[in-house]
């Protein structure tokens, strides 16, 4: 009788087909011609179970069921190799891991079909040590879209000025006045078909060290760009005599490229508005359809905020399609607008399927959006003094 845990013939069929055949940790190419004749294939590749088949086995998790545990979702295409790799080692391949290489590998591989080539990758873990309000180690790991809910002071700011350090020194420097007593560690696991380790140490004497894969190095090369939405572009760039350069300083974009996207951007289905254009160094934006056309001066700083977000996640889109791209949104971000509508952002995301990695962080609570769908952590303290702050897991299919 044959075991219903194992996979079906078709499923296995079906993993082979969305990797392309390829191996979704190390991209090895596992179908080829064989040479016993004109129409033999050699196929090398295998379907692993990301949760094991078998009690004892890496990952086994003992209340699913025959059927999960046979189930595509649970299944990843790897070459022999890695597949014995990864049911020899929970530790480095853990099931969280594990999901994200083989959603990121799948989407590399609709970038291949449609003509982009693209050596594309993701954060996958953030590991902090005594900063912040974190005095224990703790980690946090990472998905295509990922959600994280938390109080004022719960480090949800430390931990997406973390994820942009390797573009912003300012991001490091600016944790140098808020450290704990003694040193303090970061570190960064990045994947682009290997997982490349940037850490970053601070001394007791606020002296600041890089390490790379293990080894300490000058500085950091950053393997993504990173977009940061958060309430500074009215404080910090917002120039009202010229929106124009005020966006292309905040995008670091020519002031002729912030015309040729608003541009395109008005021929695109949009989220937050319904018309927008350049006049002379001016913005002219419809909120809705039923709305004055107004200069972006004359909106509300929420409505302000909604046209930046817009015109980044357009830009992001773009920025996608060439190269490593990580966006942060943060709820503050957006101004007033309610849950229904951040609610429609994350879905937006999710139903576009961009390519860059997607991560939203809000003071409120997670109730109070549709979250299931969508890698969530809460972050809380650990007692009335608010002085240590923990990282929940609070949603995820396969935990």
């Amino acid at each position: 009788m044959e075991d219903e845990n194992r996979f079906l013939e078709r499923t296995k069929a079906q993993l082979a087909k969305r990797a392309g055949y390829m191996c979704s940790i190390c991209g090895k190419l596992t179908i080829g011609p064989s040479s016993e004749s004109d129409e033999s294939v050699t196929l090398s590749g295998e379907a692993a179970h990301i949760h094991s088949a078998n009690e004892g086995g890496r990952r086994y998790k003992k209340d699913m069921t025959p059927s999960q545990r046979s189930d595509i979702i649970n299944g990843i295409w790897l070459c022999r190799n890695h597949h014995k790799v990864v049911d020899s080692d929970e530790s480095d391949y853990s099931v969280p891991f594990l999901i994200n290489v083989k959603a990121n590998h799948q989407q590399r591989v609709k970038l291949l079909n449609d003509g982009i080539s693209l050596e594309s990758g993701m954060i996958t873990k953030l590991t902090l040590k005594n900063i912040g309000s974190f005095k224990e180690k703790c980690e946090i790991e990472f998905g295509n879209i990922t959600l994280i809910f938390g109080r004022s002071g719960t480090g949800k700011t430390l931990i997406t000025d973390f994820i942009s350090s390797l573009n912003s020194i300012s991001k490091i420097d600016k944790w140098k006045s808020r450290r704990n007593k003694g040193s303090s560690n970061i570190h960064i696991e990045y994947y682009d078909s290997t997982v490349k380790t940037f850490g970053l140490n601070y001394s007791f004497k606020n002296e600041i060290s890089y390490v790379f894969n293990g080894a300490f190095v000058p500085a950091f090369l950053s393997p993504y760009e990173c977009f940061f939405f958060e309430n500074d572009f009215i404080r910090d760039y917002y120039n009202p005599d010229s929106i124009t350069e005020s966006l292309a300083k905040y995008f670091k974009i020519e002031k002729a490229q912030v015309a040729e996207l608003i541009n395109h951007i008005n021929k695109t289905d949009k989220e937050f508005i319904n018309e927008i254009y350049i006049e002379g160094d001016d913005l002219r934006v419809m909120m809705n359809a039923k709305s004055p056309n107004l200069h972006f001066g004359s909106l509300s700083s929420g409505e302000q905020y909604r046209v930046i977000v817009e015109i980044g996640l357009r830009l992001a889109d773009y920025y996608s399609k060439y190269k490593s791209l990580i966006v942060i949104l943060e709820h503050t971000a957006l101004g007033s607008l309610d849950t229904a509508g951040v609610d429609a952002i994350l879905e937006s995301v999710k139903n576009r399927k961009s390519n860059y990695q997607f991560i939203f962080t809000s003071y409120m609570k997670k109730e109070q959006f549709e979250y299931s769908d969508f890698l969530t952590y809460d972050l809380n303290f650990t007692n009335e003094k608010k002085e240590e702050a923990k990282i929940t897991l609070a949603n995820n299919t396969y935990e």
